[in-house]
């Protein structure tokens, strides 16, 4: 029988030792099979072979992710779409709040995720603040949706952080509207 050292496991037929394989490690002696050898988490990733603990695994950057155990190659870190974020060692990324957006790729702090201002908007996750619709305003910043113009009101230009009020001799009666019918 072959007592293996740390970072190895005995082989089926007992006669070698075998390394446990890049993205793995063994702390402990005298590993019986390869499920001695531990996956490194979700986040990093090791290149080395017969590594004995998991200082082995290295953290992914800020700005990248790896949402898979046992990866062997800096390659497995992705990097994080416009609209997220993400610290070191991150499994997934972190998405903008709502409200905010960030049009970068590979963003490493949610100092990225930009605040919408006023007129207009962004759900959680956006890569850009979109404006309010003809007919709709937002009247703070930081928002997930626009408002309607009441009737008796109306916002003809997209980004409106305010709905005006229809001149004399005009009207709307609806919710939303875009422009005032003369009477």
């Amino acid at each position: 029988c072959y007592a293996c050292a740390a970072g190895y496991y005995t082989s089926t037929d007992r006669t070698s030792c075998i390394p446990c394989p890049a993205g793995t490690f063994n702390a402990a002696q005298a590993g019986a099979s390869i499920s001695s050898c531990l996956l490194c988490r979700s986040g990093t990733y090791s290149m080395t072979p017969a590594a004995t603990s998991n200082a082995s695994c290295i953290e992914c950057s800020a700005g990248l992710f790896n949402p898979n155990n046992g990866s062997n190659s800096f390659t497995a870190c992705r990097t994080c779409a416009a609209g997220s974020y993400s610290l070191d060692g991150a499994a997934q990324c972190t998405p903008c709040d709502v409200g905010t957006a960030s049009p970068l790729t590979g963003s490493g702090s949610s100092a990225s995720c930009q605040p919408c201002v006023e007129g207009y908007y962004a759900t959680a996750g956006s890569a850009r603040c979109l404006p309010c619709a003809a007919g709709y305003y937002q009247p703070s910043a930081r928002q997930s949706s626009c408002n309607m113009c009441a009737p008796g009101t109306f916002a003809n230009v997209t980004g409106s952080s305010r709905c005006e009020l229809c001149m004399p001799g005009y009207y709307s009666s609806n919710f939303a509207q875009p422009v005032c019918d003369r009477c």
